[in-house]
């Protein structure tokens, strides 16, 4: 977040290069912010066997409640600061809890983990499997058009 200050030029309007700004937000973010989703559900479901699709939906709701404090944070923060430190500063709160986050978030000592032999293999990184799986297809099927009404 902190390089879409650097790409923004002074935060003036216009002076901005497009295509940095894209690859700061809709890239390096997204890219970032999926590895932290994934691996925060995956730690939480480590820990609780019997709820544990209780537990991921407590750590999904994390990211509503932050889609509601960032924005209002950086819209005080830009009539404040502008827009170059007030990104700089959300960046600095976003830097802080992912440290925090990164010390506390630990999976739990007696999980068992899966270590393959080829690591390359397909069945590694896909589960073929779940295809077979009418839920499972119906299920990503409605996903998929869930995140078309977001776009």
């Amino acid at each position: 977040m902190f390089m879409l200050s650097v790409a923004n030029g002074n935060g003036q309007y216009g002076q901005g290069k497009y295509g940095l700004i894209w690859l700061t937000q809709g890239f390096v973010t997204g890219l970032g912010m999926a590895c932290f989703f994934v691996s925060s559900s995956q730690i939480a479901a480590t820990w609780f066997i019997r709820k544990k699709g209780f537990a991921i939906g407590i750590v999904a709701s994390g990211a509503s409640i932050a889609g509601l404090i960032y924005p209002v944070m950086t819209k005080f923060l830009i009539t404040e600061v502008g827009f170059n430190n007030a990104v700089r500063y959300v960046a600095t709160v976003v830097c802080l809890t992912s440290v925090l986050a990164f010390f506390i978030a630990t999976p739990r000592p007696t999980h068992i983990y899966r270590k393959p032999e080829k690591w390359m293999a397909l069945k590694v990184w896909v589960d073929t499997q779940a295809f077979r799986n009418p839920a499972f297809c119906w299920f990503m099927a409605a996903i998929c058009f869930l995140f078309f009404g977001f776009y």
